[in-house]
C-alpha cells in the first residue's frame, strides 16, 4: 500500500512528516534543509512507496496570504513537475 507524505515548507528548514501503511495516521518524520529538499524526497517517495504529498498553505488568519504563501505556491508547482505520478 502508499503512503502519503506531509509537508510544512519554511525558507530555511522543512518539516516532514509521513503516514503508516494504510494512511490512518501521520507521524513527524525529520526536518531538512529546504535547499535539499527536492532531492530528499525523490529518495523517500522511491523509499517509502509514496503516493500523495500533502503540503501545508499558509494564510492569515483572515484567510489573506501570509509573507510563505508564494513560495509554497512556486513548490507546489515544482512538486507536480518534478514527481508528475505523485499527487499534490
Amino acid at each position: 500500500m502508499s503512503k502519503a507524505i506531509g509537508i510544512d515548507f519554511g525558507l530555511k528548514r522543512t518539516g516532514i512528516a509521513i503516514t503508516d501503511d494504510l494512511c490512518i495516521i501521520a507521524s513527524p518524520l525529520t526536518v531538512v534543509d529546504s535547499i535539499k529538499l527536492m532531492q530528499f524526497l525523490s529518495e523517500l517517495i522511491i523509499k517509502e512507496n509514496v503516493s500523495t504529498l500533502v503540503l501545508g498553505f499558509p494564510t492569515r488568519l483572515d484567510g489573506s496570504d501570509s509573507h510563505i504563501t508564494q513560495n509554497v505556491r512556486i513548490l507546489k508547482s515544482e512538486l507536480e513537475k518534478n514527481f508528475p505520478t505523485v499527487s499534490v
